[in-house]
């Protein structure tokens, strides 16, 4: 909990300010984030959220963006879609992670416009927080000669 809020305290992480509801009764409404309620699930970001992180990304040197914004497995790809098409026209670096975001993004034929591509997306950010992996550091063990 005190690293998700040390997170949250960071300029550059984003927190939607909208995002798109399902309501108890199955309707789907636009809310602003602080007025979602017990019983309702938030299914994609809101428009003004994704204008908002594509307005960051045109000033930025780098982006970084893994996962979808939204449940786009039963449809909910609207804020996904919107924002992947805002990236692949920006000038930054553009990082894509995780096989979700892909497999969200290629039916857009944009994904070549992206930067670098991993499917890999938890280990991506594994690897770009500690500067390793599990498994590479285990491969380089092997590789050392063994002291007797």
């Amino acid at each position: 909990m005190d690293e998700g809020k040390r997170i949250l305290e960071h300029e550059n992480v984003f927190v939607p300010e909208d995002v798109v509801v399902q309501m108890e009764d199955g309707t789907h409404t636009t809310k602003q984030a602080g007025e979602v309620r017990k019983g309702e699930r938030i299914m994609d970001a809101g428009h003004n959220s994704v204008m908002a992180m594509a307005e960051a990304a045109n000033c930025a040197s780098l982006v970084l963006w893994n996962g979808p914004l939204g449940n786009f497995e039963i449809g909910f790809k609207t804020g996904t879609d919107s924002l992947a098409s805002a990236l692949s026209e920006v000038r930054a670096h553009t990082i894509l992670g995780g096989g979700d975001t892909i497999a969200s993004i290629e039916s857009l034929g944009i994904l070549e416009k992206f930067d670098f591509v991993s499917t890999g997306g938890g280990a991506m950010l594994d690897f770009l927080a500690k500067g390793t992996l599990v498994g590479i550091d285990a491969i380089l063990e092997t590789e050392r000669p063994h002291q007797n």
